[in-house]
């Protein structure tokens, strides 16, 4: 045992001191140093027969006589010690890891939701137009309901570096749902995004293409796609000032087949809270208007949007990640029943607390509260979630 320790360290050793070293075509020199290892082979001085063959290797990688002394060596020392001299064999696997340097997750929850619709806790809603007649609200899916839930998601990442600065990148994700108290809507969706973005001196940017599609049961409730830019300029060391554009198309095919063309332009701020790399921020405002590309009007309207997020890494296997946002929408037209101009805004809190419990598994309690105020109560709501989830992270 001793004297395979020494033979693989000084193999080692030797390693270090040739690493670097000019690979020749077949030398005197190579020569020399297979026959010296021959000769301490015989003399059963493994240690320094592994030294000298690696010399000779260093020089001559593919000496057709250096296979039958590695067998001897490894009869004599263990195959353990001459391991490193015969490198690995070329893998496919691999090779792809290097180029497109790959990242995977899947991730099990569950929780409870106090208002898996978003919707009004009203049962009857007063309607202007008909001389405020009480009706009463009879869809499930305009009706706040409470359920408990488990889901699953799943996503994916690859890079490919085309230069020092530039790379080309893909991400996709899906999620589902299951309400108890609604088995039968089952949401469910889907995301896919690929860009090429470039590291410069002194302004970083890219773009990207994206595609989104919503499901509730076998029914496709929204279809999105479009494209988005950023560029990002450093203002200190440890903050940089980004600016971000995007045009989309989306279609409600479920709701009359309204389509519209959306912009958002925005400016932010990210960065790293006294340096810390454990302790991030981003600050962002968007503002943009959505107009219908049809004879159906009536989700024209212009958005105001704003959020913060952070992340605190409170120890080694500890990290708190939240996010702060309030999103606002005027509309363009004037609500047929209930004769006003329709105004939203929602605002949200979430707080996650990822646990790495083993390498690559992550537990994560998580807990989130949102309220939408209205002018027409019917879009007014309040919902609170909470839950956990396990995630396995490749």
């Amino acid at each position: 045992m001793v004297q395979s320790f020494c033979a693989v360290f000084c193999s080692s050793l030797a390693l270090f001191a040739l690493a670097g070293g000019p690979v020749q075509a077949a030398t005197p020199d190579a020569e020399i140093w297979l026959t010296q290892a021959r000769h301490a082979l015989a003399e059963q001085r493994g240690a320094q027969a592994l030294l000298l063959l690696q010399r000779a290797l260093a020089l001559q990688p593919d000496n057709p006589g250096a296979e039958a002394l590695i067998a001897e060596l490894a009869d004599q020392l263990g195959p353990e010690a001459v391991a490193m001299l015969r490198p690995p064999a070329p893998s496919f696997m691999g090779d792809l890891r290097r180029k497109f340097s790959p990242h995977a997750w899947v991730a099990l929850e569950a929780g409870r939701d106090s208002n898996i619709n978003s919707a009004s806790e009203l049962t009857e809603i007063k309607i202007p137009a008909l001389a405020n007649l009480k009706m009463p609200v009879k869809s499930q899916l305009l009706i706040e309901t409470p359920s408990p839930y488990a889901g699953a998601r799943a996503g994916f990442s690859l890079q490919y570096p085309l230069s020092v600065r530039d790379k080309l990148w893909l991400e996709g994700s899906g999620a589902l749902r299951l309400n108890s108290s609604q088995i039968a809507y089952l949401p469910h969706r889907y995301s896919l995004a690929a860009g090429w973005r470039r590291q410069g001196d002194r302004l970083d940017y890219g773009v990207a293409a994206f595609w989104n599609d919503q499901w509730v049961s076998r029914f496709e409730a929204l279809k999105e796609q479009g494209i988005a830019g950023e560029a990002a300029l450093p203002v200190t060391a440890t903050l940089d000032v980004f600016a971000l554009a995007d045009a989309r198309e989306s279609r409600y095919p479920q709701f009359l087949d309204i389509r519209t063309s959306g912009q958002r332009l925005g400016l932010g701020l990210k960065g790293r809270w006294k340096g810390d790399a454990g302790r991030t921020f981003a600050v962002t405002v968007r503002s943009g208007p959505d107009r219908s590309t049809g004879e159906v009007h009536d989700l024209d309207r212009q958005s105001l949007e704003f959020s913060f997020s952070g992340t605190w890494r409170i120890a080694e296997s500890h990290r708190l990640r939240g996010r702060l946002w309030s999103d606002s929408q005027q509309y363009d037209s004037i609500s047929e029943l209930f004769l006003v101009r329709r105004q939203d805004r929602t605002d949200g809190l979430a707080l996650d607390w990822d646990i790495q419990v083993a390498r690559g598994w992550m537990v994560t309690p998580k807990a989130a509260v949102e309220r939408g105020v209205s002018n027409i109560p019917l879009y007014a709501f309040s919902r609170r979630q909470w839950g956990i989830e396990l995630r396995r992270e490749w």
